[in-house]
């Protein structure tokens, strides 16, 4: 009998229940990242949203299970603490503001752990997600617009509140690569927009069949009638009456830092020709006999 009473005493303890679930808890998330990890060291983004949401999982049990434990105590002490309540919540402000942002972004679903986002300012892919923040690899910067900086963005969930969220992953393997080549006036590019057409095809012709049934893919997906693959070259001018060329094709992603390389080559080469030459004819010009500069 007093043996008995003793076990009873020790589970009735709500500090030893509080230590026993957090254990238990703790015991099976090891368990299981050690499932789903196995033996592989680059995990996939499938592996990684299980581990995300085995975390929140776990967070969010722990939360519940210490909350029912210490109810009965927390009820009886619920008149005297109201006070520290309102200012633990001015205190908490943004923690709470973070927390609100993960439910919205959990009604919502505006993005899942692989897909490419742009959240204001940031783009990136979302590599993790927890109560309080959103992991991102970051893409762009220095090393390209299509391509990994090396960078990680940790952005707390707050920010969907008030920020818009672009899902970006149809993107995510084909871009609509938009290049603009800014050129002096001097030499007239209108001639030059035909050949550059053609060549700007035949960088593009590899890609062109599965760039046609891609885009079909993300229309029909989308149920948005988005822009034709097809490469497009046009000639405007800038606010300070500059040639401007612009390129626009549907190219993998993979490709787009050598295709903008390419169709920038392309273009400024066809520019200095033009250039050499009217530089050319008009020293033969001054050369001339009898030939009065201003004549």
């Amino acid at each position: 009998m007093p043996e008995d009473s003793f076990w009873l005493e020790l589970l009735s303890n709500r500090l030893v229940s509080s230590v026993a679930l957090v254990a238990i808890l703790i015991t099976l998330r090891i368990l299981a990242v050690r499932v789903i990890r196995g033996r592989q060291e680059i995990l996939s983004d499938y592996r990684r949203a299980w581990l995300a949401r085995i975390r929140n999982v776990a967070v969010i049990l722990t939360l519940l299970g210490l909350a029912l434990i210490w109810l009965p105590s927390l009820h009886a002490f619920a008149l005297s603490i109201t006070a520290f309540a309102v200012a633990l919540v001015i205190a908490t402000k943004e923690l709470i503001l973070c927390l609100s942002g993960t439910v919205l972004r959990i009604v919502n679903q505006p993005f899942e752990i692989g897909d490419w986002v742009e959240i204001g300012s940031l783009r990136g892919q979302v590599v993790d997600e927890t109560m309080l923040a959103t992991t991102l690899q970051e893409i762009g910067g220095a090393v390209g617009r299509f391509e990994y900086s090396g960078k990680t963005i940790v952005v707390p969930n707050s920010v969907f509140l008030t920020t818009p969220v672009q899902n970006q992953n149809f993107f995510k393997k084909w871009v609509y690569l938009d290049v603009g080549v800014v050129l002096e006036h001097d030499v007239d590019m209108r001639s030059e927009l035909p050949a550059l057409e053609d060549e700007v095809a035949s960088l593009h012709a590899p890609h062109s069949d599965l760039a046609q049934r891609y885009s079909e893919v993300i229309r029909k997906r989308s149920g948005v009638d988005i822009a034709d693959p097809q490469p497009r070259v046009t000639l405007t001018t800038t606010d300070i009456g500059k040639q401007r060329i612009g390129v626009t094709l549907f190219c993998p992603t993979p490709s787009a830092f050598e295709m903008e390389r390419a169709i920038n080559d392309a273009v400024l080469r066809r520019y200095w020709q033009l250039r050499t030459t009217a530089n050319a004819l008009n020293s033969a010009y001054t050369k001339t006999p009898g030939f009065v500069a201003g004549s």
